[in-house]
């Protein structure tokens, strides 16, 4: 896939490959997602990880210091939805 995607009547249609070097790489904050979390009524990290395809274990470490780097898009996009968030506000820049 190349940036020009949707180029018509002169118009450039940006895409993800256009704005890639503006995103910031960013890292889980485990106590904004436990907050996140009690916040959506979800008490327990079984319950969480339940609603979201994961077992109890791995879910725990999500919330642990030092979480994993490389969280599967399948089942982050899923749990922003269901803790009604946003990407940002459970995680923070890396420097």
């Amino acid at each position: 896939m190349n940036g020009n995607i949707g180029v018509r009547e002169g118009l450039r249609k940006w895409t993800v490959e256009n704005t890639a070097h503006l995103r910031q790489p960013r890292q889980l904050n485990p106590d904004k997602l436990i907050a996140a979390r009690l916040a959506a009524g979800i008490d327990t990290q079984w319950q969480m990880a339940d609603l979201i395809g994961m077992t109890r274990g791995r879910y725990n470490r999500w919330e642990q210091p030092n979480p994993p780097t490389n969280l599967p898009h399948r089942i982050v996009a899923p749990m922003l939805t269901i803790l009604g968030v946003q990407w940002d506000d459970i995680s923070d820049p890396i420097p």
